[in-house]
């Protein structure tokens, strides 16, 4: 019978291998808490651990796409979401979505969490202020947003390229449990995977802590230049709040750079709402700051017109925190005129997955 100590020993094998590059200075000499995991620990026959990297996602994979010196919020989830089988490696992502009408249709296959996330963004839309999406006590919350969606005052990027697009905004979506254990056979037995492993998910979040909270130390660490926004949707996101306070504070950090945002969890949106748009909250605070506010829905072809494009494409190159010359930016700014809303999107993607490519092409 396999053991949980050795079966995440051969998962992180040469582990750091699959760092992005940008994260690897970041976590040098940082290690897995591996004596955190039970030696005796078993696990069933077919156990394995998830989330798996397929063709896309995987463990390290909100470390993608983004530069650590980019970040500029950090939304902390707990495990792999929203269950083993459908997670990605982002926090609130769910990865077997494809288009929201479609799945909007089907009562149940877009999780609460999410579709309160995606409801609080398409709320923000000019277009969309009569919805009420964010009112806490909207019964029909799904319906409306599929209506919007149909209707057109909600115009939103594919489930995929949405979290990808916000990514390369500066957007950090972590978790605190990276892995979890899952077995078909105690599944069978218990009739949920997660009831299989939940003895185990603590020794998962303990082997990862070193990991993780390095990973948060240095954003704290990055404050004392500029404004970080952590947000903290739930309970147990709250309850870091105080300890990145105290690194805050063991660091040097001026106060007014932690920047909080909190609310209860997305899957109960009477809390989660409770004190406002939790994502216009974000938004406040980056302005309040000089900092760009986040389009949460992203460039869609509902929302294109030349002159936004161009602009919003300006201020993607600024936010790479690179001197992009005045050439570079009426380059982008010429395609932007002539482009289809689908390329726009395409080339969101891309300028936030090699954010460090673009500054050292503006540099020379």
């Amino acid at each position: 019978m396999p053991h949980l100590h050795d079966e995440v020993r051969t998962y992180l094998r040469q582990w750091r291998d699959h760092l992005p590059m940008a994260w690897r200075e970041r976590l040098d000499g940082v290690e897995p808490d591996f004596d955190a995991v039970p030696r005796d620990a078993s696990l069933d026959q077919d156990a394995r651990i998830v989330p798996v990297r397929r063709n896309w996602g995987g463990v390290f994979y909100a470390l993608e796409g983004i530069d650590p010196s980019d970040v500029d919020a950090i939304v902390i989830g707990n495990d792999p979401y929203p269950d083993p089988d459908r997670a990605t490696g982002r926090s609130f992502e769910q990865g077997d979505l494809t288009e929201w009408i479609d799945d909007l249709a089907k009562p149940g296959r877009v999780t609460p969490s999410l579709l309160n996330l995606v409801c609080a963004a398409a709320a923000l839309l000019p277009d969309a202020k009569g919805l009420g999406l964010d009112r806490d006590r909207l019964r029909d919350r799904r319906g409306k947003l599929r209506r919007g969606l149909q209707d057109g005052p909600v115009v939103l990027l594919p489930p995929r390229s949405m979290f990808e697009n916000l990514t390369g905004q500066g957007v950090l979506w972590i978790n605190r449990t990276p892995t979890i254990s899952v077995s078909d056979t105690g599944r069978r037995r218990q009739g949920s995977s997660w009831q299989a492993i939940e003895e185990q998910r603590n020794w998962h979040r303990a082997l990862w802590r070193p990991v993780t909270r390095a990973i948060v130390s240095s954003l704290v660490e990055d404050a004392r230049q500029r404004p970080v926004v952590f947000v903290l949707f739930g309970g147990k996101a709250r309850n870091l709040r105080g300890w990145i306070e105290a690194q805050g504070r063991r660091l040097s950090v001026p106060s007014a750079n932690l920047r909080f945002v909190e609310s209860g969890h997305p899957s109960v949106p009477r809390y989660f709402f409770c004190s406002g748009n939790p994502l216009e909250r974000v938004n406040d605070e980056l302005a309040a700051h000089g900092c760009e506010p986040i389009d949460w829905c992203g460039p869609t072809a509902g929302r294109m017109v030349t002159n936004d494009s161009t602009t919003r494409l300006s201020t993607t190159l600024r936010r790479t925190r690179g001197p992009a010359g005045p050439s570079t930016v009426r380059t982008v700014a010429r395609f932007a005129a002539g482009a289809l809303p689908r390329s726009i999107a395409i080339m969101d993607r891309t300028v936030g997955k090699y954010r460090m490519t673009l500054r050292q092409l503006a540099e020379r």
